[in-house]
């Protein structure tokens, strides 16, 4: 689990701050079969404190599913993936 979390928090430190709003934006707005996190809580958060609210909100596991959602929706996919291998490997 530890790998796993230093593997999101990397990503989404990452990110390029266009790529990093994009993400707040759609995780604000929801993500399929997961209840959205108000914009206020995110809205001026960094890549940790974003993360930490996500893990607050939905667990770990489903922390990490949502962010993977997300990183496909902007698209991301390569950091979709290897956000995905890191979560089989834990």
């Amino acid at each position: 689990m530890a790998e796993c979390k230093q593997v999101m928090y990397d990503i989404l430190d990452g990110l390029e701050p266009t790529a990093f709003k994009r993400f707040k934006s759609l995780l604000s707005e929801g993500v399929e079969d997961y209840d959205p996190i108000p914009k206020g809580h995110v809205a001026q958060a960094d890549a940790t404190a974003v993360a930490d609210k996500m893990v607050e909100v939905y667990d770990y596991e489903d922390a990490v599913k949502v962010s993977i959602a997300i990183l496909r929706m902007l698209p991301r996919n390569d950091l979709a993936n290897r956000l995905e291998e890191a979560l089989q490997d834990d």
